[in-house]
């Protein structure tokens, strides 16, 4: 007899409750749902209780509101969760909404990372293919696609999956719109794009493992 696997657990940690979001990701969130249980988090104590209590497979930061000082316990929450080796993705609205400079201290701050906010800005982006092997290792990626984002600078080549000229390595801007990095026995993922462009929600779904 077949062993039915338990279905994965996917936590949405969407802290602002932005009206528009259900609506305009129905379709990543239907491609999720097809293989994942989707948890959501809308208040920090809900978001702490359950981080305490469970370890989802993936948490995806749908915006913001984590960089906030008001969510710095929930904050520690997820980087503790991804140093023990969990994964979370900063994704969907976080980048259209987060404010840079907060952006750029939270990162500092909470996780010990020199990445910085860099341009936004409409381009092709390119995949990396000396990229982070776990990642690369999902299929139907594109080699290239036009994105809308907010890039991020200081970001090591290892750990850029998109980045934002075809050129080598030795002469690019350093510009990265999407980034898997391994932080502790974890990962953190980020993705720029603030529009909802098909190749963008694949790169998330493989960061979450679906």
């Amino acid at each position: 007899m077949e062993l039915i696997s338990e279905r994965p657990t996917i936590l949405l940690l969407s802290l602002e409750e932005l009206d528009f979001w259900d609506e305009m990701y129905s379709e990543l969130v239907n491609a999720m749902a097809a293989k994942a249980t989707i948890r959501r988090a809308t208040k920090p104590l809900n978001a702490i209780n359950y981080l305490t209590n469970n370890t989802p497979d993936a948490i995806i930061v749908t915006d913001p509101a984590i960089v906030e000082h008001e969510s710095d316990l929930v904050s520690q929450k997820v980087v503790e969760y991804v140093r023990g080796g969990g994964t979370a993705v900063l994704a969907t609205q976080f980048s259209n909404f987060v404010q840079w400079p907060d952006l750029d201290r939270w990162l500092r701050a909470s996780w010990d990372l020199p990445w910085r906010a860099g341009n936004y800005t409409g381009v092709t982006v390119y995949l990396n293919s000396k990229g982070p092997a776990r990642f690369l290792n999902q299929s139907g990626l594109p080699e290239e696609y036009e994105q809308k984002a907010l890039f991020l600078m200081n970001v090591a080549k290892e750990a850029a999956v998109y980045h934002s000229t075809s050129r080598s390595w030795e002469t690019e801007s350093k510009q990265r719109s999407v980034v898997f990095a391994k932080i502790g026995y974890g990962w953190l993922g980020y993705i720029g794009d603030v529009n909802t462009e098909a190749a963008s929600q694949a790169a998330l779904l493989a960061m979450c493992g679906l």
